[in-house]
């Protein structure tokens, strides 16, 4: 697009009528130039992937807003009436034997050791 100055009143009382007709009818070139150019863009914008046929990889890397979920229409837990199952506790927490370190590096040899 050519830069347009915008005339001064002095330069404007100096045109004659047929100067001041050119500038009008290169403004309104302008004006609908400017125009079409804006149509051309607000399309662009309201197009995407899901409401034409652009393929989502078109759209960059940019994060679709995410859709909240609807609350399921049932309970939860178990079914009603089953009784349920689970283990009992223990009276020791933890492993029920210890294993000395020679006895472990016999069952399991360390790297660069000697297994017994």
């Amino acid at each position: 697009m050519s830069d347009l100055k915008c005339p001064t009143q002095q330069e404007l009382d100096h045109m004659s009528h047929a100067e001041k007709d050119a500038l009008i009818r290169v403004l309104f070139a302008r004006l609908e130039a400017l125009e079409s150019r804006l149509k051309e863009l607000e399309g662009k914008v309201e197009k995407t992937s899901r409401n034409s046929s652009k393929p989502p990889s078109s759209e960059g890397l940019k994060r679709q807003a995410a859709q909240p979920r609807e609350a399921g229409s049932k309970p939860n837990g178990g079914q009603p009436g089953h009784a349920g199952v689970t283990l009992a506790w223990s009276g020791a927490a933890g492993c029920s034997g210890s294993i000395a370190p020679d006895r472990f590096l016999r069952l399991w040899p360390v790297a660069g050791g000697s297994a017994r």
